[in-house]
């Protein structure tokens, strides 16, 4: 007891010089918060704020807009992976399946989860173990000659629709089938509060690499769209470029009603809808040069090449359950894509953290990233259900856009939401934004993944970069996930175990750049020695003896009636291991009332408490 005492003591010394060190850290990058308040910054409009209506539908569609370069693109990236053909009006479908799914997870996330003001999506997380999936022998593609040999009536006459169409659909009853089981296990991670549990292990030496990799590694598909023309895709990432970096301090002149009338009103409109322009600008121009003519018949950057999809769409088409099929389950489908739950639980940590940063709020706490996770696992459950094809998670993209913007608050994001189910609806609003160009959806990936590893890298931010030990780790795990993921995809039957399942398992999981360089990462960090300082989480720590005030990420509606229940994990008031605490309150209560039970010699701590008596308050 004596020697417990003094370790008391110790601690709390240490502490306090830990807190007199950050604060003097704080105060020379000005970043101390007085009280409770947390400082917005340059921001325009905060967490908890309101724009106007008319700002915030703006704003919501330019959010939208973001996130649908890449649902638009998803199913364009998963078609020749399921054996879909391009002039499939199925596509269409996809689309619209995808924006209803997102648009009321969206909600569901900034409502009930995280809370903060985050976009959910169809992942390209999901699609390198989709394709690795889909790459294995049983699921590749058949030529026309091989459909037609494998008929049971002998017939000999062209591949039908309907032939086609099973193709795809047995394929995406596989995947979706893969993703309810494995998102089921994303969802008991954050209900059971094991995703916060473990964030003392993802370190922000684990999450860059993991993040960073999630861009780097779709280069591939970035080059595979622009090829299709180089102009239209320079042009894009120039738009890009030019508006949201070199002109955003010029203002223009914008009529404005106010009670006064009509008037002209200064807006820095580069500064907030830069992707929204540039996606414009360079549609439109590619619209022109179609109807002129300038692009010829084959230039794959005419806006007329997937018109069919326009027509063959309904106008008012309401997504519903297993609509392609019910699915099926495999094991190894599903252990393959538990890799990608795995790295979008990361990828979402490290948006969270990252989001929160931006929108100048506190880190969020253990119960708020247990609710998002755990509501993530939702939403890919429900995308699995209506056989979106893919998994749902937060985007990187529309984070990053706070930083362009200076926008964070959440009604931006419910409007983007709003966008999301009302043209996943009408399906031939989403089916026009179809005929937006490969070359110009290729631009903007550039920039998109590009500010996707931008986030990844800028997670180590924190972290020591003189440190040879974290350079090392930070170097070892971006290589190393290139490497071997970039290695297992050129020889997907290399693997030889014995155990088919196995093979697929393991040829799955070494496919998956983010898992390996996330997985790399987090051993190397938490094995390597290392201070706190050297590896980043210091500011963590500081601002957990702050207890800055967490009331943004509180629960509306029911929040007063889960506060009432601290051992759930995804509650506001959640305490670990309640049951434990309240026995030891009670053993220490019948200690006390021993006349036999001996004093321990008391150590002098701060404030003139015993160093048991500081045991007792901690307890």
């Amino acid at each position: 007891m004596h020697a417990e005492a003094h370790k008391d003591a110790s601690d709390i010394k240490e502490n306090v010089s830990l807190q007199n060190q950050l604060g003097k850290i704080d105060e020379e990058e000005g970043m101390i918060s007085r009280g409770n308040k947390v400082h917005k910054d340059d921001l325009l409009y905060g967490l908890e704020d309101s724009p106007p209506w008319y700002l915030s539908a703006l704003l919501g569609f330019q959010q939208y807009l973001i996130a649908s370069s890449g649902s638009l693109s998803y199913p364009f990236m998963l078609a020749p992976a399921i054996c879909m053909r391009d002039s499939d009006p199925a596509r269409g479908y996809l689309i619209s399946t995808i924006f209803f799914i997102s648009g009321i997870t969206t909600i569901f996330q900034t409502t009930f989860g995280i809370r903060l003001p985050i976009v959910q999506g169809c992942s390209v997380t999901f699609l390198v173990p989709i394709v690795a999936i889909m790459s294995l022998p049983e699921w590749k593609c058949p030529t026309e000659e091989q459909i037609i040999a494998a008929r049971l009536n002998n017939s000999t006459g062209p591949v039908t629709d309907d032939e086609w169409s099973l193709l795809w659909q047995t394929r995406i009853r596989e995947i979706s089938g893969a993703i309810m089981i494995a998102s089921v296990f994303e969802v008991l991670l954050g209900a059971t509060g094991i995703v916060g549990s473990i964030l003392k292990w993802v370190t922000p030496l684990g999450i860059a690499p993991t993040i960073a990799l999630i861009g780097l590694f779709l280069f591939e598909e970035a080059a595979t769209l622009c090829s299709k023309n180089w102009a239209v895709s320079i042009m894009a990432i120039v738009l890009m470029t030019l508006f949201s970096q070199y002109l955003t301090n010029v203002e223009c002149l914008l009529p404005s009603v106010n009670k006064n009338g009509l008037t002209m009103k200064r807006v820095a409109i580069f500064k907030i809808f830069p992707i929204l322009m540039a996606l414009a600008v360079s549609w439109a121009i590619c619209a022109i040069f179609t109807l002129t003519d300038y692009f010829g018949p084959t230039n794959l950057a005419r806006t007329d090449l997937r018109v069919n999809i326009i027509r063959d769409s309904a106008w008012i088409r309401l997504p519903y359950p297993a609509q392609f099929g019910g699915p099926t389950f495999t094991v190894g489908a599903v252990i393959g894509m538990l890799s990608a739950i795995l790295g979008s639980i990361v990828e979402s940590i490290g948006d969270y953290l990252a989001c929160a940063s931006l929108a100048r709020a506190p880190p969020p706490p253990k119960h708020a990233i247990n609710r998002g996770i755990m509501s993530e696992g939702v939403g890919c459950i429900l995308a699995g259900v209506f056989g979106a094809g893919c998994g749902l998670t937060s985007y990187s993209g529309n984070i990053s856009i706070i930083a362009l913007t200076k926008v964070a608050c959440r009604s931006v994001i419910n409007w983007a939401a709003v966008y999301m189910i009302m043209f996943g609806i009408v399906g031939k609003v989403g089916a026009t934004f179809a005929t937006i160009p490969d070359p110009v959806i290729g631009g903007v990936f550039v920039v998109m993944f590009s500010l996707i590893a931008g986030v990844g890298i800028s997670s180590a931010r924190k972290v020591d970069l003189t440190s040879s030990r974290n350079l090392f780790i930070l170097g070892v795990s971006l290589f190393g996930g290139i490497m071997v993921a970039h290695w297992a995809r050129k020889h997907s039957d290399a693997i030889k175990t014995g155990n088919e399942m196995l093979d697929q398992t393991i040829t799955i999981l070494f496919s998956t750049s983010m898992f390996v360089g996330g997985s790399l990462g987090i051993f190397l960090d938490n094995t390597i020695p290392g201070t706190l300082a050297e590896r980043g989480l210091i500011e963590d720590h500081y601002h957990h003896q702050k207890e800055p005030n967490l009331a943004c990420y509180g629960m509306p509606f029911l929040g007063q009636h889960f506060e009432r229940l601290p051992f759930l994990p995804f509650s506001p008031s959640y305490t670990k291991n309640p049951i434990p605490g309240l026995i030891r309150s009670i053993s220490r209560q019948s200690r006390r009332s021993n006349c036999g039970a001996t004093q321990s010699p008391k150590v002098a701590g701060p404030n003139g408490l015993s160093g048991k008596e500081m045991g007792e308050g901690q307890l």
